[in-house]
């Protein structure tokens, strides 16, 4: 029988076994471990360092300046808004502004009125009626105000205005006039049996 000749290649010069360097294994754990050693440390340092962490206390004090400078403006609010209270309101001033125009009360009614600048002066006009069952002589106002602001006392007098009686009035105020928004309010004061002229015998 023929000799079978083995070929030579690269399966046979492959050796048998792989060796193994135990010496590499270990450089690179020894590696590895000291980098994942300096890692956490620098973590460490940032998480705790004096920069970043800020102590209850720190924070307390920091926040201090905030809430002191809040509870002084609220105490100021406070109060200016007692001032505003306490202080006296005029005798014969103006009432507080109503929510919509009143142009009637008891005695009288205002109609087909209008709010005027007259030479810059305030002025109102329009029809007052008597709606009362008695004749009427006294002063007739108009309050008017702006944003709830009095801004003019607008006046004129009526003498013997009989029940159901009309008349054309113009009430001149003593206040420049003022741009916005405005709403009236009536007010009618009688002439009191002290007020009214004495007869002549």
């Amino acid at each position: 029988m023929n000799d079978v000749k083995v070929k030579s290649g690269a399966m046979a010069r492959r050796p048998a076994e792989v060796p193994h360097h135990p010496k590499v294994l270990v450089v690179g754990g020894i590696i590895a471990a000291a980098a994942l050693f300096f890692m956490m440390a620098w973590f460490w340092q940032v998480m705790t360092g004096p920069g970043l962490i800020m102590t209850q206390e720190s924070a307390q004090e920091a926040a201090d300046p905030a809430e002191e400078q809040l509870q002084s403006d609220l105490d100021r609010q406070a109060e200016s808004s007692q001032q505003q209270l306490d202080a006296p309101v005029a005798k014969g001033g103006p009432p507080e502004a109503p929510d919509e125009n009143v142009p009637v009360t008891d005695e009288l009614e205002l109609t087909g009125y209008s709010i005027l600048s007259v030479n810059g002066i305030l002025q109102v006009g329009g029809t007052l009626t008597n709606v009362s069952s008695a004749p009427l002589t006294g002063t007739v106002k108009v309050y008017v105000y702006t944003d709830a602001v009095p801004v003019a006392t607008a006046k004129t007098e009526i003498k013997n205005l009989q029940p159901g009686a009309s008349e054309s009035v113009n009430m001149v105020s003593d206040s420049d006039w003022e741009a916005g928004e405005k709403v009236i309010l009536l007010d009618f004061i009688p002439v009191t049996a002290e007020k009214a002229p004495k007869k002549s015998n």
